[in-house]
């Protein structure tokens, strides 16, 4: 699933999904993208908070075609979910219920299945589930797009 962060020439923000970055440029090639509000054809990519600088100052990656991967972080006074504000909370929480909608829950088997998706030796297919700091590791080294997001403390009640 390729989710972006639109808008069109008179200013109005949308988002868009489409089944892949491809898909995505065709349609949008053909003219296809239309602005929900004024119908308009003529839109622009914005930076979405997939562009955001992730706790450990390193950019977040954008979300892979065939995989997302949605992982807990630990709580205490000092921890990424404990300081994110409220609203952030709900629009994580958004997101994620929308994720969850769209994707297959592949649970600890998340980066088996996004590696082997990537080989070519499973069909691609939108995944959602944990892993490992290890397996998260091999996955970059491999060069295995996905984005491990934090599920927020409104969730966990």
């Amino acid at each position: 699933m390729f989710i972006v962060d639109l808008v069109c020439a008179d200013g109005h923000l949308f988002e868009g999904w489409y089944d892949s970055r491809a898909a995505f440029d065709d349609v949008r090639a053909d003219r296809g993208v239309t602005c929900p509000v004024c119908q308009g054809h003529d839109v622009e990519v914005r930076p979405s908070f997939r562009a955001v600088i992730g706790t450990r100052g390193e950019p977040l990656r954008a979300p892979a075609e065939s995989a997302t991967e949605m992982e807990s972080l630990p709580e205490g006074p000092a921890s990424p979910r404990s300081a994110m504000p409220l609203e952030v909370q709900r629009a994580l929480s958004s997101f994620l219920k929308a994720v969850r909608a769209h994707s297959e829950d592949a649970g600890e088997q998340f980066a088996a299945r996004a590696l082997a998706m990537h080989k070519g030796d499973e069909e691609p297919a939108p995944i959602h589930g944990t892993s490992t700091p290890e397996e998260r590791e091999q996955l970059r080294d491999k060069g295995v797009p996905f984005l491990a997001l934090p599920i927020p403390e409104i969730d966990q009640n």
